[in-house]
């Protein structure tokens, strides 16, 4: 049962768009005050040391986003109807939601007409996964070329660097998509965090919810 489940939990991606982008600054700054410190020679090596830092910390991102998910997994998988009715019937206060309908909330919650599209929501954290992989490898083959063979030329390393900083976008567009898939899975499982679950009525929950789902979405574009 998620019953007196659906507040407990801080949202897994509430401030994943915040993260990315202090770290984005946070490496703008440092090279400026790096290169002013160490010199452009020497900031060329610690240089490579950033996308190591940049690739662990946006996994950490998404690792922890899959984790804080995970507990929406057996809900999303079995569909378990009754169990939501249950939570559904623990959670929304009559007196307050004299419009729910809990017939109709059940019916669009559920995904029994569309197993295809149940499971593709599933898997979703694998194309993510996979995304930041190759994302990585992409960036390794020109730090190898940075590193080992274009190091004395410095228009050649800046052109790499660009291309790694453009390399890194489809893994911030993968994360922010990836928060917007969770914002429907807490709808589904009825799992609202505090900022949304603070709200009376089922309609204004799902209302805030998707308005995140939506603005997540349009940060991931920003990314693109």
């Amino acid at each position: 049962s998620m019953a007196g489940h659906h507040a407990s939990q801080d949202h897994h991606s509430k401030f994943a768009a915040a993260y990315v982008f202090a770290m984005l600054l946070s490496i703008l700054i440092w090279r400026r005050l790096g290169t002013c410190i160490l010199g452009k020679a020497r900031m060329k090596r610690v240089q490579i040391s950033e996308y190591t830092i940049m690739y662990t910390f946006l996994l950490w991102l998404v690792a922890d986003s899959m984790r804080k998910a995970l507990p929406l997994m057996p809900q999303l998988v079995s569909q378990d109807l009754p169990g939501l009715e249950k939570s559904l019937n623990d959670t929304i206060d009559r007196t307050h939601d004299v419009a729910f309908n809990m017939t109709k909330v059940l019916g669009d919650l559920s995904l029994e007409p569309y197993p295809y599209l149940r499971w593709a929501s599933v898997f979703t954290p694998v194309p993510v996964l996979l995304t930041w992989v190759m994302c990585v490898w992409d960036t390794w083959r020109h730090v190898r070329v940075m590193w080992f063979q274009g190091g004395s030329i410095g228009s050649s390393n800046r052109s790499h660097d660009r291309a790694v900083q453009i390399i890194a976008l489809p893994t911030a567009f993968a994360l922010m998509s990836f928060s917007a898939v969770t914002r429907v899975w807490d709808v589904m499982c009825n799992s609202f965090s505090e900022d949304v679950a603070r709200f009376p009525t089922w309609e204004e929950r799902t209302e805030v919810a998707f308005n995140f789902y939506q603005a997540h979405y349009q940060i991931a574009d920003l990314y693109e």
